[in-house]
């Protein structure tokens, strides 16, 4: 079965995770002072969503998304979720507003295909 993820206040991430919490804490500091330096926000942490299940991760953009819970191994079902729908062109792979069907670099037209792709 897949759970949709949640997304965890960090307190609530620590206090879930017990004593793997500080655990936790150590690798979001890390996270936060790489993202920090970066520029960019802090990532959010996220529970998967299985009632009972502590597991806790966070996503930092342009990575991977787990696809089983790493502490229950539930899947988790991502669609929607720390995405964002994108039509982009098979063949120059130039992203096409909501409303195009077809890239406006071609001739004869080429369809846009429309995929999920992490934030």
């Amino acid at each position: 079965m897949k759970y949709k993820p949640t997304t965890l206040p960090l307190t609530q991430a620590i206090a879930k995770m017990g004593n793997d919490g500080w655990t936790l804490l150590t690798g979001l500091a890390e996270i936060a002072l790489k993202v920090k330096l970066a520029g960019e926000g802090i990532p959010p942490t996220y529970g998967c969503g299985k009632k009972g299940c502590t597991g806790a991760f966070v996503l930092i953009s342009k990575t991977e998304r787990p696809l089983v819970c790493p502490k229950c191994g539930s899947e988790i079902d991502w669609a929607g979720i720390a995405t964002k729908k994108v039509k982009r062109c098979p063949k120059c792979g130039k992203v096409g507003s909501e409303w195009e069907s077809f890239c406006k670099y071609h001739v004869p037209a080429i369809a846009l295909k429309e995929n999920e792709e992490p934030l």
